[in-house]
């Protein structure tokens, strides 16, 4: 099972309500620290800004989950419980196709550029195989073919140009004008 706090697709990105800090939508890594103690990332500021009184809310960037509705928004609760409930979700197991693990120093869409580079490399590799296994099936038939073609005392020769067996000619109507 995953969780979220392993995974890279966990981000960070400015609460939005009522068209306040839209400007500010940049989706940004949740570090080591912050998903030890989710308190620190309601804490950051926005760089290079450093616009700091902006709250901050926790997301699935890929969408997975909706962890604000289960964390809790900005102004519904103070961020203290945010944060205790925000370690609570980070460590709750979850059944997650789309979980990537967390490497430091990656943002959510380098995580995801990665994913998407090995499942590129993956499907690239099941289309060489299959290529591979047609040009030898075609191999084998083409030979198998370019021998059948050679009549004479081969075996797939006789096999495949055997003359049909000859039958007898229909009798004829006994003459009876």
């Amino acid at each position: 099972m995953a969780t979220c706090r392993t995974c890279g697709f966990l981000a960070r990105r400015p609460y939005r309500s009522r068209g306040m800090f839209s400007a500010y939508s940049s989706v940004v890594e949740v570090d080591d620290a912050e998903r030890s103690n989710p308190m620190l990332g309601y804490q950051a500021v926005l760089q290079p800004e450093n616009v700091g009184g902006i709250p901050w809310e926790f997301v699935c960037a890929r969408r997975a989950f909706d962890l604000p509705a289960e964390i809790g928004h900005p102004g519904t609760t103070d961020t203290a419980a945010r944060s205790i409930s925000a370690r609570d979700v980070f460590q709750k197991e979850r059944d997650c196709d789309k979980w990537c693990q967390y490497e430091l120093g990656f943002s959510p869409k380098e995580h995801l550029m990665e994913v998407r580079q090995r499942q590129f490399e993956e499907t690239t590799r099941r289309l060489n195989g299959l290529q591979i296994t047609v040009t030898i099936i075609a191999t084998v038939l083409g030979t198998l073919l370019a021998v059948a073609a050679v009549p004479g005392d081969s075996f797939l020769g006789k096999l495949l140009f055997r003359p049909a067996p000859m039958q007898a000619p229909p009798p004829l109507p006994s003459g009876s004008e």
